[in-house]
């Protein structure tokens, strides 16, 4: 395998003369811009806040049975996608659901327990959880049951509704990888991501030809066209007792592969400028 010092060369020559494999071309834009989608809630099955303030919302709507998940943000309730449902029903008419939800980089499962007009809600981070009620989640994963008056405040909103970051992250050499999420592809999540690289100044779309996810909810590859050859960039994540943990990431290319550096303060990007396919 080539010197890492090889492949960050090569990074920054394509960089340099604004595309190399003919990715260049893009029009100044804007991706993060934001789009407002309205949302009605349905009939509230259940409120529940965790340690953090956060409230989670499970409702359903007259046209349908299934039920959906929200998250509160801010002063928005973000609609999530609900990956899959399992349901209990005992004799006694007690009922479990256990939704799979996903949630930005993140996934989780929601546990939804009604027994008569009582309902008991936990959020877990397990990716394949064997629980079949509430009463089997760590203490720390129960969350308090709130009434339907704390959403007062809150302006509901469609899935993923506005750009949001998904990763941000650098190489040794001061590239940046930045992959959003969101807008008007509402439809489909995985798709609607887009990704970017480059300097600072001229942080170019790449074409993305898949989005894979692990069955940790979190882990994810993103397969892209860099200037002609095929490159992955992986972001790894592993699940403790606190939830999920990013791991190191890296960035494979035409099998050379360079650790990537991820970035949670965005202050990195106030003199960012992209260009979009």
């Amino acid at each position: 395998m080539p010197h890492l010092s090889l492949l960050t060369a090569v990074l920054v020559a394509c960089v340099a003369v604004s595309g190399c494999g003919g990715d260049g071309g893009g029009e100044p834009c804007d991706p993060l811009a934001a789009e407002i989608v309205p949302l009605e809630l349905g009939t509230i099955v259940g409120v529940g806040r965790d340690a953090d303030g956060k409230l989670y919302v499970v409702d359903r709507t007259a046209s349908s049975d299934e039920l959906r998940v929200l998250e509160s943000e801010g002063d928005y309730l973000f609609l999530r996608r609900v990956a899959g449902t399992g349901s209990i029903h005992s004799t006694g008419g007690s009922e479990v659901h256990i939704l799979t939800v996903e949630s930005q980089a993140v996934g989780y499962s929601l546990i939804v327990q009604l027994d008569g007009g009582e309902v008991r809600m936990a959020r877990t981070m397990q990716p394949d959880p064997r629980l079949m009620s509430v009463d089997e989640a760590a203490p720390e994963e129960v969350l308090e049951i709130v009434g339907a008056e704390a959403l007062d405040a809150l302006t509901p909103r469609d899935y993923v509704t506005e750009v949001q970051f998904e990763y941000v992250a650098r190489t040794p050499s001061d590239e940046l990888l930045v992959v959003v999420s969101g807008g008007s592809d509402v439809d489909d999540y995985y798709g609607s991501f887009r990704l970017f690289f480059g300097a600072e100044g001229e942080l170019m779309e790449r074409e993305l030809s898949d989005v894979v996810r692990g069955r940790d909810g979190g882990s994810t590859h993103l397969l892209f066209d860099l200037d002609g050859e095929a490159a992955d960039a992986f972001f790894p994540v592993m699940l403790g007792a606190m939830g999920a943990i990013p791991q190191p990431a890296t960035l494979e290319v035409d099998g050379r592969t360079v650790p990537l550096e991820r970035i949670d303060h965005l202050g990195a990007l106030a003199d960012a400028r992209f260009s979009c396919l």
